[in-house]
C-alpha cells in the first residue's frame, strides 16, 4: 500500500516535472504590486526593507502568479555573477534571493527545494508556492492578468550551444536590424489585447511583447520569435481573442521538411503528406516529432535515444528504429540533413520568413502574433494573412510553401 508520505513525493515529482524556470523579466507595475510587498514585509517583519529585498519579492510574486504552483530556479551567486546584465533588468544577485525565500519559507508561504550537482546527476532548486501565499494575492485581487515584461528588459537573446546566455556585440548588423524591427512591432502590439476563456484556461494580456532568441553563439542559428501566449495548447489557441475578435491562426505544411526539399529538388515535396509513413499511417503526430528529432540531433544514436526517450515518457509502444528506417527511406532525397543538427539553421530560415509575414501585417496595419511556423490575426483578416504568409515563402525560398 502507498502510504500518505510516498503519495506526498508522487505529488511533488509530478509538480516538478512541470516547475516553470524563474523568469527575470517577469514584472508587475508598482501601484498594483507595493501593497502586497509591504504586507509581505509586515507579516515577516522585515526590518531591512532594501530595493533589492523588495525587487527579489516582486519578482518572485510575479512568476508565482504565472505558475502552476512550482518554480524551479538558480539560487547561487556564480549564476547571476556570469548572466550578463542585459539580461538581469533588476540586477537580481544570489543573496537578494535567497533571503527572500528565507522568509517566505519561515513564514509557510512556500517550500524550498535545494538542487543539486554530482556525478552526472544534478536538479535544480524549486520553490512551491503555498496556498497561504496564494491567499494573499487573492486578498490583493492580484493575478497573472496584471504580469507584464519589464520595461528594461532585453528583446534580442543569444544562448550558446549549452543553452546558457551569453553576451554579444550591439553594433553588429544582424542584431541592429533585428532590435529596430522587434522595437518597432512590440510598440504596434501595444495595442493588442489577448484574452481567452473556456471551462478550464483563462488567459488575458493588456500588453503583448515578443523576444527573439538566437542559438549556438550565432545569428545564423535559431532566432524564433517568443511570447508567453505561444503555451497555449493549439487546441486552446483557436479560443483567443485580439480586442475582443475573433481570430484565426494558419499555419505553413511541413515547413523545414520542404524548406530541405527546395534546396536539394528545387521544389516542394509532391508525393502527399510528408508525415505519412507506411506502417506507421496512424501515428502521424509521432512522425512529425520524428522529424524533429532527426532535424535537430548531432547524430543517429542520439536521435535514436531521443525518440526512444520521447515514447517512453508518453508511455508508447512502437518499433522506433524501423520508424526512423521507414523515415529516411521516404525522404531519401533530403536523408543527407538528418542527424546533422540542421534545425537551428532551419529555425533561423522560418524566422526571417515570420519576420517578413509580420512586417506585412505591420504595414497594413494588422495585428499578426507569430507561434513560429503559425501566424494569429483576427477572422476578418484571414485571406489578407494566407497570401502573406504564401508571398513571403516565395520571396525567400523561391518557391511557395502550403498554407492551412
Amino acid at each position: 500500500m502507498i502510504n500518505a508520505q510516498d503519495e506526498r513525493l508522487n505529488e511533488l515529482r509530478s509538480q516538478f516535472q512541470h516547475a516553470k524556470r524563474l523568469d527575470l523579466d517577469k514584472y508587475i507595475r508598482k501601484e498594483i504590486i507595493s501593497e502586497v510587498v509591504n504586507e509581505i514585509f509586515v507579516k515577516t517583519k522585515e526590518m531591512k526593507r532594501s530595493k533589492k529585498k523588495r525587487d527579489a519579492y516582486e519578482l518572485i510574486i510575479a512568476n508565482a502568479l504565472c505558475s502552476k504552483g512550482m518554480l524551479s530556479l538558480s539560487t547561487g551567486d556564480k549564476f547571476y555573477q556570469k548572466l550578463p546584465n542585459r539580461y538581469n533588468p533588476r540586477s537580481i544577485n544570489g543573496i537578494s534571493l535567497r533571503g527572500a525565500i528565507s522568509k517566505l519559507q519561515e513564514y509557510q508561504y512556500v517550500d524550498f527545494f535545494r538542487g543539486f550537482s554530482y556525478a552526472h546527476n544534478s536538479c535544480i532548486s524549486k520553490l512551491k508556492i503555498e496556498k497561504k501565499f496564494s491567499k494573499m494575492f487573492d486578498k490583493f485581487d492580484l493575478s497573472e492578468k496584471y504580469v507584464e515584461i519589464h520595461p528594461d528588459s532585453e528583446i534580442i537573446f543569444l544562448k550558446d550551444s549549452s543553452k546558457k546566455l551569453i553576451d554579444y556585440d550591439d553594433e553588429d548588423g544582424v542584431v541592429r536590424n533585428a532590435r529596430d524591427f522587434l522595437a518597432n512591432y512590440n510598440n504596434f502590439l501595444e495595442s493588442a489585447k489577448l484574452s481567452l476563456k473556456t471551462n478550464n484556461q483563462d488567459f488575458f494580456r493588456e500588453r503583448v511583447q515578443l523576444k527573439r532568441i538566437f542559438n549556438s553563439a550565432s545569428f545564423d542559428l535559431g532566432g524564433r520569435f517568443y511570447s508567453d501566449f505561444q503555451n497555449l495548447k493549439k487546441d486552446q489557441r483557436k479560443y483567443l481573442r485580439i480586442n475582443d475578435e475573433p481570430c484565426v491562426e494558419m499555419d505553413y505544411s511541413g515547413i523545414h521538411i520542404n524548406m530541405l526539399y527546395i534546396e536539394e529538388t528545387g521544389d516542394v515535396y509532391k508525393d502527399g503528406d510528408v508525415y505519412r509513413i507506411k506502417g506507421f499511417v496512424r501515428k502521424r503526430k509521432l512522425m512529425k516529432v520524428l522529424l524533429q528529432i532527426a532535424l535537430n540531433a548531432k547524430t543517429r544514436g542520439k536521435g535514436e535515444a531521443a525518440f526512444r526517450f520521447h515514447l517512453m515518457e508518453k508511455g508508447i509502444k512502437l518499433d522506433y528504429k524501423r520508424a526512423l528506417d521507414l523515415f529516411d527511406k521516404k525522404h531519401l532525397a533530403i536523408s543527407n540533413h538528418f542527424y546533422t543538427g540542421a534545425g537551428l539553421r532551419l529555425q533561423n530560415l522560418d524566422s526571417i520568413i515570420a519576420e517578413d509575414v509580420m512586417r506585412k501585417c505591420f504595414e497594413r496595419n494588422i495585428i499578426g502574433l507569430p507561434v513560429h511556423d503559425s501566424f494569429i490575426v483576427q477572422e476578418k483578416h484571414r485571406d489578407f494573412l494566407e497570401k502573406a504568409m504564401i508571398d513571403s515563402s516565395r520571396e525567400i525560398l523561391g518557391k511557395e510553401l502550403g498554407v492551412d
